[in-house]
């Protein structure tokens, strides 16, 4: 009895400060906006022409340990041979990223540890109690479909979802200067 009630007040302080650490919009006006940002499809830059080294489906990793990076945007690149989503941080060290198929449906998950903010105004699609809460962006590169924040009940850990149209085969690089995380999805056939 004494364990499920600190589990109770445990997670009554959890959703007190998740919800707390989450600034809150000054007007409807700048609400509305801000849906209205995250939904429409994401901005698209030059084409990416590489070749398909290093590609599979296999779990893949990059950076290392760090803490208190901050991710200001996440734009998407199309090209012939793959797509590419580019997660833009705030710092000078890559953080450790996983990236991974999902087992249950066609989609990548990405999971950045170490960075404590997303300034991307992009709000996670479930909130702490599995409720919708944020919206996806859509993407209209195939087999891309669109890419979400999801909820992580961890405040050094930011994580996305990119679902897919098809399982497809994909590739997780980063740069320094700039700090980027990057994620190739191959566009063809798997």
């Amino acid at each position: 009895m004494r364990l499920l009630k600190s589990i109770l007040v445990f997670m009554t302080l959890l959703a007190a400060c998740t919800r707390a650490s989450a600034p809150a919009p000054e007007t409807e006006a700048e609400t509305e906006a801000e849906t209205e940002s995250v939904t429409e499809p994401a901005p698209q830059t030059e084409p990416v022409t590489e070749a398909l080294e290093g590609f599979s489906k296999e779990e893949q990793r990059a950076g290392e340990r760090t803490d208190g990076l901050t991710l200001r945007a996440v734009t998407v690149e199309t090209g012939e041979e793959f797509h590419r989503l580019l997660f833009e941080l705030d710092g000078d060290v890559v953080p450790s990223t996983l990236a991974r198929l999902d087992e249950d449906r066609p989609a990548i998950l990405v999971e950045m540890t170490g960075v404590r903010f997303d300034e991307t105004g992009n709000r996670p699609l479930l909130n702490e109690m599995g409720q919708p809460f944020g919206e996806p962006v859509k993407v209209e590169a195939s087999p891309i479909d669109w890419y979400g924040r999801r909820q992580v009940l961890d405040d050094s850990r930011v994580d996305y979802e990119i679902r897919l149209s098809r399982e497809a085969v994909f590739r997780l690089h980063s740069t320094t200067d700039p700090l980027r995380i990057m994620v190739d999805i191959e566009a063809g056939g798997s």
